[in-house]
């Protein structure tokens, strides 16, 4: 099965002057989102206050691609993008004259403190889901990755490793990448503009229930469109709040440090080193050689929450910087990461469970995908195809509130609840940004 629909052309509509739908937001999510509807004969035009796509979170993006997650929805999709980003020229279908991004399969590496109980059922539950998982002692750790210093004791430190996981090597390109490709099959993109105002008027069989009518940029002008698809990032509660439609699970932008430059330790390594979460250090790395990257897995860092998400601390903390870095050279004392680069960025979070929200709201025709954080760059080609899915369906007259869509996946044929991603879900059990 593929993501292109049986009807597919490209370019087609380009005839037709007004959008039928209006994307807020051309990050990752947001240009998925544009190529999935413009796949689905609409017109999608997609706004950003930036000067190009993705140049806000999704430009700081670590871009880890990784299967572990706690709820078998959560892997699911996750795992579906995996298998989206081992295709990427082939889920896209066009290519970008800038380059296209890669997805590196180096592995990811989970380092746990132990004992740990329930690590079994975990992987076990990965695996059904169709997730590689390997579960490794600290023996085992120190044979298969002889880079990392392992002191601990046997009985304190366990390992799950995703051989099939990775990262993209340039989020930004990546994200332009799709924008190019949901051009090519009718989308529009606008930049360098602010939406002020989501508007809708109440429908006159009732005189109660909304329906928005679209949007008013920060240039003055009014776009009419019958579908307005949040995808803002640490803007999006500004976004619900401007459509008078906000979420009873709150979102909210928090801000994340981060440390990136070369480990020339690293550029003639005989092997790869994998993408590594240290939880009982706190950190975790991307294992690029020329860009490093090192950031937080503390969950005191995942409360740094942000009042304006355009005004935020710009400045590392020396404490952090000093935290981050001897844990990553205690275990990777072959790295030798050289001079890193402070780096501040800022995630839109579900507060109460760190999982996205994907689904219509009270304003018929206003949806959104919110809530994605840092952690969800790697299910967003695949958020963008459950958002078209649903866009349709409630179109079309599916009770999504009462019943949860259901929707095959193309590539694992997983079938994915999209109640997991309910505004109105309870908050799930034992979630953060790792899930």
């Amino acid at each position: 099965m593929s993501y292109l629909p049986a009807d597919f052309r490209h370019g087609r509509r380009r005839g037709q002057a007004k959008p039928d739908c209006v994307v807020v937001g051309a990050g990752v999510v947001g240009c998925s989102i544009a190529l999935a509807l413009a796949r689905r004969g609409y017109l999608p035009l997609v706004v950003d206050r930036a000067e190009d796509c993705g140049q806000g979170s999704t430009k700081l993006s670590t871009a880890v691609i990784r299967q572990r997650f706690l709820h078998a929805p959560a892997v699911a999709l996750a795992l579906e993008g995996l298998r989206v980003w081992q295709q990427w020229p082939e889920f896209l279908g066009v290519e970008d004259p800038r380059g296209m991004a890669l997805f590196r399969e180096v592995g990811v590496l989970w380092l746990l403190g132990g004992p740990a109980p329930r690590l079994p059922a975990l992987a076990h539950m990965m695996e059904t889901v169709g997730a590689k998982a390997e579960l490794l002692d600290a023996g085992r750790l120190a044979g298969r990755f002889p880079q990392l210093h392992i002191p601990e004791e046997p009985s304190t430190l366990n390992g799950l490793y995703e051989p099939e996981g990775g990262y993209v090597d340039d989020p930004a390109l990546a994200t332009h990448n799709l924008r190019v490709a949901a051009e090519a099959a009718g989308a529009r993109f606008l930049f360098g503009t602010r939406v002020t105002e989501v508007t809708s008027r109440f429908s006159a069989a009732t005189g109660v229930a909304r329906q928005v009518t679209g949007v008013v940029t920060s240039s003055g002008s009014a776009i009419s469109a019958p579908v307005v698809v949040n995808a803002g990032g640490p803007h999006s509660g500004q976004i619900n709040l401007m459509a008078r439609s906000p979420l009873a699970l709150a979102t909210a932008p928090v801000r994340q440090q981060l440390l990136e430059g070369p480990a020339p330790g690293l550029m003639h390594a005989p092997t790869h080193l994998p993408v590594l979460a240290d939880l009982p250090g706190g950190w975790y790395c991307k294992p690029d050689a020329h860009r490093f990257r090192v950031g937080s897995l503390d969950p005191r860092d995942e409360l740094d929450f942000q009042a304006d998400p355009d005004r935020v601390d710009p400045v590392v903390s020396a404490a952090f910087r000093k935290d981050k870095l001897s844990g990553a050279a205690a275990r990777l004392p072959g790295a030798k990461l050289r001079s890193p680069r402070p780096m501040v960025g800022v995630y839109d979070v579900t507060v109460a469970d760190w999982h996205p929200i994907l689904d219509r709201t009270d304003l018929d025709g206003y949806f959104v995908a919110v809530g994605t954080s840092g952690a969800w760059f790697k299910g967003a080609p695949v958020i963008g195809h459950l958002m078209a899915e649903l866009v349709e369906a409630v179109r079309d007259g599916f009770d999504h509130d009462r019943t949860p869509l259901l929707v095959r996946l193309p590539y694992t044929r997983n079938l994915l609840d999209l109640g997991f991603f309910s505004r109105r879900r309870s908050p799930i059990a034992a979630a953060g940004v790792l899930g």
